[in-house]
């Protein structure tokens, strides 16, 4: 299992010598795991990995999964950025776990849709040529990606939240 972080900022993306070391980009975690990858959160290092995904597999050839841990600006602003999903040939399956936040919160395809609408932004969700597939889960769901178990527990923070957990040949 390797785990590499492209995003570790936390509301907003911030650029400067202060930042140098661990970088300024909100929350973007790659684990690859048994030839699986696994991304947690859509913050602006989602820009980055999706770069370096698509220079390592070529177009139309990648497979990734995409879990939220919940729908804050900071953790989906980077998805419009995201240049594998507007590949044909990709797949991209997007996690979400309904109940993270509020009753009637609006499931993940509506938030990224919606952030990808003018005027705020000029090119729409149905210019992404991927296959994309949303997956609502409810609050005890395990998901199985290749040999890799990926499980979820609520945690504490404003509207809601979940932390992820990949298990593979007993680690995590």
């Amino acid at each position: 299992m390797r785990v590499s972080f492209y995003g570790v900022r936390g509301s907003i993306a911030t650029a400067g010598e202060s930042t140098r070391r661990y970088g300024g980009n909100t929350p973007c975690v790659a684990v690859e795991v048994a030839g699986e990858v696994l991304i947690f959160d859509a913050g602006t290092g989602i820009r980055r990995l999706g770069s370096d995904l698509a220079r390592a597999t070529g177009a139309g050839r990648l497979h990734v999964n995409l879990f939220f841990s919940h729908l804050h600006w900071d953790h989906i602003q980077g998805f419009p950025f995201f240049g594998p999903a507007y590949m044909p040939g990709n797949r991209v399956d997007l996690w979400h776990v309904r109940g993270a936040g509020a009753a009637d919160e609006p499931g993940v395809r509506e938030v990224l849709s919606e952030q990808m609408r003018p005027p705020t932004f000029p090119v729409g969700m149905e210019a992404m040529r991927a296959d994309l597939a949303f997956h609502e889960l409810g609050a005890s769901e395990v998901v199985r990606v290749g040999e890799a178990r990926v499980r979820h527990a609520f945690v504490d923070h404003p509207n809601g939240c979940v932390a992820w957990r990949v298990d593979h040949g007993g680690a995590s």
